[in-house]
């Protein structure tokens, strides 16, 4: 093989080697930021999650739209130093479904708070579990006691059907706000830009390289 024939077959090596490494850049951005994710705990953001959840900064269905996973990590939202003042959440109940919903208005970081109905109950089995997926929201004082006994309903999101630890603690919303915001808070950090970028960077380095290889191949002729 010639010394030209092989000079060409690496430039055309290394524009995959480049091409790939934008590939891995857009998915890694796309994983990064390009999907919402929790503030609180950084889970991602499913449809079911965005459908259990409305959560706005400004009035019901106003003001910049946020996400949470979980009850819990609504209120750690709330967090005096790295979250939101004020929330409006709209949510419905795990055991009765969207047929009961339940608002809660919450501002000065927790500390102030308004339920409809006042009926409405947190199952906060994360203090007993540091788990997500053990926390409900419910309508009254009927569905904590079935949902204590039965962990979850069909109207509970997916990746919470699991039991609910023993000793889970039944709390007022306006009870569990403050606690959550100042004792638990905001714990996720985004991960920082520098691993895409450094992908991003690699990939235009060879790809300048493999442009001046194939010029000095195609100046030998």
């Amino acid at each position: 093989m010639s010394a030209t024939k092989m000079s060409r077959m690496l430039v055309i090596g290394l524009v995959v080697v480049a091409l790939a490494m934008f590939g891995v850049t857009g998915y890694l951005y796309y994983q990064f930021y390009g999907i919402p994710r929790c503030p609180a705990c950084g889970m991602l953001i499913t449809p079911e999650m965005d459908e259990h959840f409305k959560i706005y900064t400004d009035g019901w269905g106003e003001g910049e739209r946020v996400h949470a996973c979980c009850i819990g990590c609504v209120f750690r939202l709330l967090d005096p130093e790295r979250g939101w003042d004020e929330l409006y959440i709209e949510t419905f109940c795990d055991y009765y479904g969207p047929d009961k919903p339940i608002r809660i208005h919450v501002w000065n970081h927790g500390k102030n708070c308004e339920v409809d109905p006042p009926t409405a109950k947190v199952l906060l089995g994360a203090k007993i579990v540091k788990s997500c997926a053990v926390n409900r929201i419910v309508y009254d004082d009927y569905a904590a006691e079935k949902l204590l006994k039965i962990g979850y309903t069909e109207h509970t999101m997916k990746y919470q059907h699991v039991p609910l630890p023993e000793g889970t603690p039944v709390i007022p919303p306006c009870k569990c706000a403050p606690m959550l915001a100042e004792k638990v808070g905001i714990a996720y950090v985004p991960p920082s830009p520098i691993v895409p970028v450094s992908f991003a960077i690699v990939g235009i380095v060879i790809l300048l390289v493999s442009i001046v290889m194939y010029r000095r191949t195609a100046a030998k002729g």
